[in-house]
């Protein structure tokens, strides 16, 4: 049986990527596509993702 994992975030959809803080070129469809990376990852070790996102000031 493998860890129970808990990645925990903004709601990509609902940040403001023109934030001169973020990285150039970051935007929500970026961010999603990691989340899916990092979830085939851990599930390859046998592991289990919960996800969960919130909007900002909640």
């Amino acid at each position: 049986m493998g860890a129970r994992v808990l990645i925990v975030g903004l709601d990509p959809d609902l940040v403001d990527y023109t934030d001169p803080d973020l990285p150039p070129g970051m935007d929500a469809a970026r961010v999603h596509a990691g989340l899916v990376e990092v979830n085939a990852a851990f599930a390859a070790r046998g592991d289990h993702v919960d996800t969960c996102v919130r909007a900002r000031g909640l």
